[in-house]
């Protein structure tokens, strides 16, 4: 899950290659591969629901880690 911050919000996002500031990343945890995609992106939108970067947040992204392909999007 690829957190998206608000424009205002840059120095949230955290340390990256090259010095480089990039957005905060989540992944799900192994045992969760063989759910639903949308099982497991319901479950972290909930937890994430409780996470101080929530307020500052202006979508979620969630990706496919084998394919790269984007699978659900969530928007504030």
């Amino acid at each position: 899950m690829v957190i998206l911050l608000m424009p205002d919000k840059q120095n949230l996002k955290v340390p990256g290659p090259a010095d480089k500031r990039v957005n905060p990343v989540w992944y799900s945890p192994v045992k969760q591969n063989t759910w639903t995609n949308d099982y497991v992106c319901n479950g972290m939108i909930k937890r994430f629901n409780n996470n101080a970067l929530f307020t500052h947040t202006r979508m979620l992204q969630f990706y496919d880690q084998f394919t790269g392909n984007l699978i659900h999007q969530a928007v504030r």
